[in-house]
C-alpha cells in the first residue's frame, strides 16, 4: 500500500468533523478492499452500493469498531482552493496535458507551477505560473516531482 497512512474509524470522523478528511480511503471487508471516495459530505464506495459519513461512524464507535478496525487514506496532495483552481486551468487542455510540478527558483527563495502539455511533433509546450515565497502554495507537493492530473485529484 504505496503512501498510504493507518488511522482508526474515530480519527477519520474527527477529520471530518474538522473538515481535514482524505479524499480517498479504503477499508477491508473479509479480507476485500473496499475504495470509497468523498463526494457532497460522505464517501461513497466505486460501486456507489455503499455510504460512510459522519453518522455511519458515530454508529460503529460504541461497538468498539474505532479501535478494532482501521481505515487506510492517501493524503491529499492538494488542498480545496489549489485544485479548484488548477482544474479551471487545465480544463480546456485536460487531453494535453503530460504533467504539473511544482519548482524551485533557487536565487530568490520562491517557488512557482508550471504545467507541460504534449506538443505538437513530439515536443512539450510549457506554461509557468508566478512565483510565491517557499512553503506558502502547494506545500504537500515536492519539488521537482512530475504529478499526473490523476495524482492530484484533477
Amino acid at each position: 500500500m504505496e503512501n498510504m497512512k493507518r488511522i482508526t474509524y474515530l480519527e477519520l470522523l474527527q477529520m471530518i468533523k474538522a473538515r481535514k478528511h482524505p479524499n480517498m480511503i479504503r477499508t477491508y471487508y473479509m479480507a476485500e478492499p473496499i475504495e470509497y471516495t468523498w463526494d457532497n459530505g460522505s464517501y461513497v464506495s466505486r460501486d456507489h452500493k455503499s455510504l460512510l459519513n459522519d453518522k455511519t461512524f458515530d454508529w460503529l464507535s460504541p461497538f468498539g469498531h474505532t479501535t478494532e478496525q482501521f481505515i487506510y487514506y492517501q493524503e491529499n496532495i492538494l488542498d480545496n482552493a489549489e485544485k479548484r483552481f488548477l482544474k479551471g486551468v487545465v480544463r480546456p487542455f485536460r487531453n494535453k496535458v503530460k504533467y504539473i510540478e511544482k519548482a524551485e527558483i533557487r536565487t530568490s527563495k520562491q517557488e512557482y507551477i508550471r504545467i507541460v502539455f504534449n506538443g505538437g511533433n513530439g515536443t512539450a509546450d510549457v506554461t509557468a505560473f508566478p512565483a510565491f515565497p517557499n512553503g506558502k502554495m502547494y506545500k504537500n507537493m515536492a519539488s521537482h516531482v512530475r504529478y499526473t492530473l490523476e495524482e492530484l485529484g484533477l
